[in-house]
């Protein structure tokens, strides 16, 4: 539910997103103990949702019917495209420690710029909001001063 929050859903699902690519770039080999560096890569990344997809979806369809890496993470539904399509082209290489690792770079950066973005427009509402405030308080100090306090007998 967090994830569908138009902006802040982004940022946490990219942080999430980079923290497995960092894990797996660390974790994977050539040899056949990937499962297992992709289910601790989720785990490691904190989103409850990740780690439960890659569990039942994730894994089953790489061990029953042997789906390739990328084709298996996209059935997660979880990652951009941007993410199944560097790792499409990794599977085919055999690059996929070094794309996992440029994968994290690149959301790192931009939860960077995301993080300074989302700073300065709460940096504005804020100053919207004293603004208004200063304004009706204005506003009230002229309407006070031009009442008549005497007592009409």
């Amino acid at each position: 539910m967090i994830i569908k929050i138009p902006y802040v859903g982004n940022i946490l699902r990219n942080t999430s997103t980079e923290i497995f690519c960092r894990v797996l770039g660390i974790l994977y080999t050539s040899s056949s103990e990937n499962v297992e560096a992709i289910q601790i890569a989720a785990e490691a990344s904190g989103n409850v949702y990740l780690t439960h997809r890659i569990r039942t979806v994730t894994v089953p369809n790489m061990l029953k019917y042997g789906t390739e890496l990328s084709k298996a993470l996209n059935s997660a539904d979880f990652f951009p495209d941007v993410f199944i399509s560097r790792f499409s082209t990794a599977s085919e290489t055999g690059a996929v420690k070094d794309t996992a690792m440029q994968v994290a770079d690149y959301y790192q950066l931009e939860n960077q710029f995301s993080m300074k973005n989302l700073m300065s427009f709460i940096e504005i509402m804020i100053t919207v909001v004293i603004m208004a405030a200063l304004v009706f308080l204005t506003i009230l100090s002229t309407e006070t001063a031009s009442l008549n306090i005497q007592p009409t007998m």
